[in-house]
């Protein structure tokens, strides 16, 4: 009897730590894909900072001046 026991204590710890490493594993892969997509909207909004701030061409060297 002792052995079923102990046998059953066994397999509910193998069962704990597999479903403890599946949930880390989901864990770690959501936060890898959460942090790729924030640091694709930082870039975004570093691109789109740059570019609100940089003149086009014609208004950076204009080649007449107004009369």
């Amino acid at each position: 009897m002792k052995g079923n026991i102990d046998q059953l204590i066994n397999n509910l710890n193998d069962l704990g730590r597999s479903w403890a490493t599946y949930g880390l594993t989901m864990g770690k892969a959501a936060l890898e894909t959460s942090a790729n997509t924030l640091k694709n909207t930082a870039q975004f909004l570093g691109d789109m900072s740059t570019k609100i701030n940089t003149k086009p061409a014609a208004e950076a060297t204009p080649t007449e001046t107004p009369q």
